[in-house]
């Protein structure tokens, strides 16, 4: 029996994408990778660092859905800043779709803190029902489906786009 080695659709959508796609997705990878570590390093499953660093790959991560989709750096930072409802609205209008429920949630509970630099103030409100093990799950099912859905460099959905 041959095993082959298999890669992560991260690690795949890597190897053919733009520079500026490929340093969103390696950092939004890095951030998860270090919001797995905080999460088994905290035995309550509430570390705002589990949280932040959920907020920065998920913010990275609809980001370079949105810069593979033709949008500029600029544009990104004009129009979405740090606000992840607005990033997943935007990704969506172009194509990105987040079935999964779980993700959608998170987005929508992790937003109006992570926007104002305020995840430290989770934990005192109703967002407190989430626990790192369900947000880390979301948050990879986001970044999982964003690799899966840019392309290579020269194919994106809307030819001409600066």
């Amino acid at each position: 029996m041959v095993i082959e080695k298999r890669s992560s659709s991260v690690s795949d959508a890597l190897k053919t994408a733009d520079p500026l796609y490929l340093h969103h997705l390696e950092r939004a990878e890095t951030f998860l990778a270090s919001a797995r570590w905080a999460a088994d390093v905290d035995n309550s499953g509430r570390n705002g660092l589990v949280f932040q660093n959920i907020g920065y790959a998920v913010e990275l991560a609809l980001k370079a859905f949105l810069l593979w989709s033709g949008w500029s750096d600029d544009r990104c930072r004009l129009e979405v800043r740090h606000d992840l409802a607005i990033a997943l609205a935007a990704a969506e209008q172009l194509g990105l779709f987040l079935g999964d429920q779980q993700a959608r949630a998170l987005i929508a509970t992790l937003s109006p803190f992570y926007r104002r630099h305020a995840v430290h103030e989770l934990s005192k409100s109703d967002a407190k029902k989430w626990s790192s093990v369900n947000a880390l799950r979301a948050a990879e099912h986001i970044l999982e489906l964003v690799a899966r859905s840019v392309g290579p460099p020269g194919e994106s959905p809307h030819p001409g786009a600066c």
